[in-house]
């Protein structure tokens, strides 16, 4: 209900879920590049930010969900302030889509988030490996 009452019904003013997300202050930074310094962008955070970013904290805290396991996942790599905008900018296309298309969410379990992940990385080490003149053997 909160999140309703911050961003409307009308979703029209929006193009896609980059958008949305941008209005959000989830979408990355584009001032990083290199050895630049970095410029201090707009700060664009608004209330349904803030509560997209409460359900990511909420939601790397569960167990047993595929948003869980992305948010850990992306916590160990590079941290839990980047892990929690990750998160909360997948929530925020997930409930775009909900509102524009009517596309329901549906929880497929960490089971089956993890077995496309490994699924994911042996098709690229397959890749890798083709592309640098190797067979791979099944052990």
């Amino acid at each position: 209900m909160k999140i309703i009452a911050e961003t409307g019904l009308d979703f029209s003013k929006f193009k896609n879920e980059k958008y949305f997300t941008s209005w959000l202050g989830l979408a990355p930074s584009a001032h990083q590049s290199g050895k630049k310094k970095r410029r201090k962008g707009r700060r664009h955070c608004n209330r349904a930010g803030f509560i997209f970013r409460q359900l990511a904290v909420n939601v790397g805290n569960g167990k047993h969900t595929a948003l869980s396991s992305f948010y850990k996942k992306i916590r160990s790599r590079a941290g839990k302030m980047i892990a929690i905008k990750a998160t909360a900018q997948k929530i925020a296309v997930y409930f775009f889509h909900l509102m524009t298309k009517g596309i329901a969410f549906v929880e497929e379990g960490i089971k089956k988030y993890e077995k496309r992940y490994t699924e994911q990385q042996r098709k690229f080490v397959q890749y890798k490996a083709h592309k640098m003149g190797y067979i791979l053997v099944k052990v």
